[in-house]
């Protein structure tokens, strides 16, 4: 495969990756909206603690301090 075929490619997943991100953003703006309907608290670490560690342990190529920077 050409160079610039492998660049649009990521250039493409990139995009994508991006897209889910802030679909996912837009996720978490909801369940801060009802948490504060049910007057309960935002943050939630256990929650944010279970996450972390449910990506980095599905960590492959990508390093899990990575992934875990990402979703901070």
């Amino acid at each position: 495969m050409a160079l610039d075929d492998t660049r649009r490619r990521i250039d493409d997943i990139d995009d994508a990756i991006l897209g889910l991100l802030e679909q996912r953003a837009r996720i978490v703006a909801d369940v801060a909206r009802a948490k504060r309907a049910a007057n309960l608290p935002t943050h939630d670490p256990a929650r944010e603690r279970q996450v972390l560690e449910r990506l980095a342990g599905r960590a492959g190529l990508f390093p899990a301090p990575s992934i875990r920077a990402v979703y901070r």
